[in-house]
């Protein structure tokens, strides 16, 4: 139930959930936004706090009946960070990943990673050489019977480390 997120991620030591990709046809989406027409979206939440949903600004409108927070991804500038990048569209968006976590006041910490999206851009932003955000890789509270970070996909979703 969504009223027991914050106890799961706080007994997995986790600091905040980023879940990716269409409103539809993803059920970690649907889950927490209800469904809707907004594509290639990002939704981060927080341990703690209510999710927020970054959009395309020409979706503002249909990601604003999911009743969440939005906020549009026009803020972090994609063509500057294109160009930072020297042209490498993974790192672009794994800076505009760290942007998105930065805007939130999450600059480290354990983030568990759901969601559907094209599995060769999701790689592609893992495989990024320099960091752009740092996470805690201290692993699962004493107790806990959960699995050590990993690097890609289980059936749950995967932990950034």
């Amino acid at each position: 139930m969504k009223s027991e997120i914050d106890l799961l991620m706080d007994e997995n030591n986790i600091d905040a959930l980023l879940v990716i990709g269409n409103l539809d046809h993803n059920p970690a989406m649907m889950y927490f936004t209800g469904g809707g027409h907004v594509t290639n979206a990002d939704l981060i939440k927080k341990r703690g706090e209510p999710p927020v949903l970054f959009c395309q600004a020409m979706e503002r409108d249909e990601a604003a009946k999911t009743g969440l927070r939005t906020i549009t991804f026009a803020e972090f500038k994609w063509k500057e960070l294109v160009t930072q990048a020297g042209g490498d569209l993974a790192e672009a968006r794994a800076h505009s990943y760290a942007k998105q976590f930065q805007r939130l006041g999450i600059t480290r910490g354990r983030i568990a990673i759901y969601g559907m999206f094209d599995i060769g851009q999701v790689l592609a932003v893992h495989e990024v050489d320099q960091p752009v955000f740092v996470v805690d890789p201290s692993g699962p509270r004493p107790g806990k019977q959960v699995p050590q970070p990993l690097r890609f996909a289980d059936s749950r979703g995967w932990v950034a480390q």
